[in-house]
């Protein structure tokens, strides 16, 4: 919000400039965030055609109020696909890293080699792991291997110590 503010005093700056500049710059700088949006891998083209359509009709648009108003509308939609793309990727990240404990847990197993694994930094990783599994991440490896060892003694002869060996 204090950006949103910094920039409104930005735009009001520009009072000189005619609305025609006004509204260049503000396309030129829409598009610019739909690059990077799409850089991103986050579909733009809602907001192209908004863009579009709203530069076909900025006659409309009488004063700078105006235009910063759309501006700052769009801004907030781009930020909250920004935000969703963001939570859909950190759940991909979880669900990727809680299979791979699921298959290799009897391996020695780190959050850093993890992060590295999901392309996310260490501490987001805990962090989301916990939040998305209800469990940390050393606990989750823990519980799956006592899961397992609890398996194999219900299922089989094998003693605690061959057990523990197992898992």
């Amino acid at each position: 919000r204090q950006e949103l503010s910094l920039l409104r005093q930005e735009f009001y700056a520009m009072g000189n400039m005619g609305m025609q500049e006004i509204w260049d710059d503000i396309f030129y700088i829409c598009m610019e965030l739909i690059r990077a949006l799409q850089k991103n891998g986050i579909g733009t083209g809602r907001y192209y055609e908004a863009c579009r359509l709203r530069m076909n009709r900025h006659f409309l648009h009488r004063d700078i109020q105006d235009a910063f108003d759309w501006f700052e509308g769009l801004l907030v939609q781009m930020c909250a696909d920004v935000k969703s793309s963001r939570a859909k990727s950190i759940q991909i990240a979880v669900e990727k890293v809680r299979e791979y404990i699921d298959a290799h847990y009897t391996q020695s197993l780190s959050l850093t080699e993890m992060a590295e694994m999901v392309y996310v930094n260490p501490n987001y990783l805990s962090t989301s792991f916990k939040r998305l599994t209800g469990y940390g991440f050393v606990d989750y490896v823990i519980r799956r291997r006592m899961d397992r060892a609890a398996e194999i003694l219900r299922e089989t002869e094998l003693g605690i110590a061959e057990t523990a060996e197992l898992t």
